[in-house]
């Protein structure tokens, strides 16, 4: 790991030196989104909400011929969310993002025409996603690999941490459980396209304990998805070593295994409709063990730069508690601008 740290710290630092940039693009874009939701038998208050998003991104091109890409999102508040710069070269990109591994971006890619099926709002089942280095700043490397048609990305962050990443200090990546430096890479594509249509998915993530006598915290999922005409069907499944006995378990927990399989499609070029199910079970160092089991239907309708959805999803055992069986159903409204 300290090999691959090095090259992609060296190769960042080499794209800034001595280089200058010429006036570039910036623009504004975003997305407003109104819902109406019903959690059963949960209480809730009015269920009435409401979500904003503003993007700024800009571009420009080194005297060297690098490109520049960056990246910032706004939340509700008005707070900086996620940020990402990017330099284009010859021989792939490589940048700084702040959120976190790249095997957080394939944790469920089976196709939905709308939502997952174990979110729930705003009471969540509970699930154990592969990869935990969301909200850490980190420098990634990404490229296609030749004459395989898979795209590889490679992200590591010297410290594993949670929650926002930015911080002109520099120490938002810190965190209280002892992680230590994070590596996570990915590949994705149709290998040397042998099937049209086909789209290919695995990802591993490895983060070290700073604490003797305590394992690494490991991931790893593979998927496939296959598209045929107005259809598309996924599966996949996902492996989370949460590393035996360690701070970062201190309930005791050993692994979590998911798997998730569903099937979107497009009706016309408006209205697609979808339906997914998501297990993942948990084992505890005591041996004892429990399945979250989940499902859900998405329907979206698309008129131009608005969107309306409906999504119904259950979860049984919701939070890998026996007995705790959760309903939600969601209207939703979402305008881009």
């Amino acid at each position: 790991m300290k090999t691959l740290k090095n090259i992609l710290v060296g190769s960042l630092a080499s794209l800034i030196v001595f280089a200058s940039a010429q006036a570039g693009e910036l623009t504004v874009s975003g997305s407003m989104e109104v819902s109406k939701t019903s959690l059963g038998n949960q209480v809730t208050g009015n269920g009435i909400g409401q979500e904003n998003e503003l993007a700024i991104t800009g571009s420009t091109e080194l005297d060297n011929g690098t490109t520049v890409s960056y990246k910032q999102t706004i939340g509700d508040t008005f707070g900086f969310n996620d940020s990402e710069l990017v330099f284009g070269t010859s021989y792939g990109t490589i940048g700084v993002r702040s959120t976190g591994g790249t095997v957080e971006d394939i944790d469920n890619i089976v196709p939905t025409a709308f939502e997952e099926a174990e979110a729930l709002w705003p009471s969540s089942t509970g699930w154990q996603d592969i990869g935990s280095t969301d909200g850490t700043m980190g420098i990634t490397w990404a490229n296609a690999l030749l004459n395989t048609g898979m795209n590889a990305t490679v992200y590591y962050t010297p410290r594993a941490g949670s929650g926002d990443g930015i911080a002109d200090d520099g120490v938002k990546g810190a965190t209280a459980d002892d992680r230590g430096d994070a590596l996570s890479v990915t590949l994705r594509g149709n290998p040397m396209g042998i099937v049209d249509g086909l789209d290919v998915a695995i990802g591993y993530e490895k983060i070290d304990t700073r604490v003797t006598n305590q394992q690494d915290e490991e991931s790893v999922t593979a998927a496939v998805n296959y598209t045929y005409g107005p259809l598309k069907v996924g599966y996949q499944m996902g492996y989370v070593d949460k590393g035996r006995g360690t701070a970062v378990s201190s309930t005791g927990i050993d692994w979590y295994k998911n798997v998730y399989a569903g099937a979107a499609y497009a009706v016309n070029d408006a209205l697609t409709i979808s339906y997914q199910i998501a297990d993942s079970k948990r084992k505890l160092s005591s041996g004892s063990s429990i399945k979250t089991e989940a499902e859900g239907f998405s329907a979206a309708y698309t008129m131009g730069g608005m969107t309306i959805a409906y999504v119904n999803n259950d979860a049984d055992n919701a939070n890998y508690t026996d007995g705790a069986d959760r309903s939600a159903q969601q209207v939703v409204l979402s305008v881009a601008f």
